[in-house]
Order: C-alpha cells, then structure tokens, then sequence
C-alpha cells in the first residue's frame, strides 16, 4: 500500500527516484482535455455571471451591478475575478485551460471562435489596463493595488475603466450564451 501510494504521488518507493514533474504535468493537462464538455463548459460559464463588473462612477463612488454604491473599487472582486474567470471557461474550451495565462487563453479563444475575435481582443486589452491601474495604484499608495477609493482615479482613468465595465459584460454574456458551446 505504502509504495502503491509513493507510485501515485510521483516517485518510486523502492530507489526514491522521481517520475518527471513534465510527465505528471502532461498526464494532468491529458486528462481535464478528456474530462472537459459541453455540460462542464456550460456551468462553469453559468457561474461567471456570479462576478459582474460595476455598472459606473458616478461622483466619487462606485455603482455597483446591483445599484447599491461603495465608496471602494474592488478592482480585484469586481474587474479582474471576472475575466479570469471567463478566461479558464475558454481556455479550457480550446485545450488552454492548465500552465497557460489568462492573455493566452483569451488568444486561443480569439483563434477558435474568430467570428467573436474582437470580444477576446478587448477582454486582453482590459485585462493589460486593469492590472496596469493595480499596479499603479498599489505603488502609488503602498498597497496590492485591488482595492482603491475612486478618488484616486483620474477623469481618463474613469472613462477607461468604464469602457473596461461594459467589455466585461460582453464577455462574460457570451459566455453564459450556450450557442458558443454548441459551436464547439
């Protein structure tokens, strides 16, 4: 038992070699490809609808997707949740889902749903400013960047942020549309 559970677990319990992290990371990537379908894809995509971005800013707060205001942007939570999200939902979708960033899936998703390419496109360019603005907050103030008052936002910044909002529901509502798994 003791070297059957040693054999599963990537070595051998007899001269302690170990089986390559290459072959166990392939044997892992093989079987969530051979796992992954349509009911799969289907209720991970359902589940994106969970994170939605904000709906704007209006003064110096931020209207939530369920109208209530916060006096903190969650930029974390509310932004970049979301298109990872959306983006392991795709990936998978197109054998990217494992050792691959979310900028890579949402290419192989560009490539595989080309008639949706832009969607992709700009989830990748909001993808690039979100975590642009983390950082540059998180400098800025001291912090991890993934929460910050809208004060600190300039005008530009806002209007940039809103276009990234309403990217985000694009993707996120093409997600949860199941006619892109069907398509598959």
């Amino acid at each position: 038992m003791l070297r059957e559970r040693a054999h599963r677990c990537g070595r051998d319990a007899h001269d302690g070699d170990s089986v390559s992290e290459f072959s166990l990371w392939q044997a892992l990537h093989a079987t969530v490809d051979q796992t992954v379908d349509e009911g799969f894809l289907h209720v991970l995509a359902n589940d994106c609808l969970a994170n939605l971005p904000p709906l704007t800013f209006f003064q110096d707060a931020v209207v939530e997707d369920t109208g209530e205001f916060a006096n903190v942007f969650r930029l974390d939570e509310s932004v970049l949740s979301p298109l990872v999200d959306v983006g392991r939902v795709f990936g998978m979708a197109c054998g990217a889902g494992l050792g691959v960033s979310t900028l890579d899936r949402f290419a192989a998703a560009r490539t595989r749903f080309a008639a949706h390419e832009s969607i992709f496109r700009d989830a990748a360019e909001t993808l690039r400013m979100v975590l642009w603005q983390q950082g540059r907050v998180g400098i800025d103030e001291g912090t991890d960047g993934s929460e910050l008052p809208p004060t600190l936002l300039s005008r530009q910044d806002r209007h940039l942020l809103k276009g990234s909002f309403r990217s985000i529901l694009r993707l996120v509502q093409f997600a949860a549309d199941p006619g892109w798994i069907k398509a598959l």
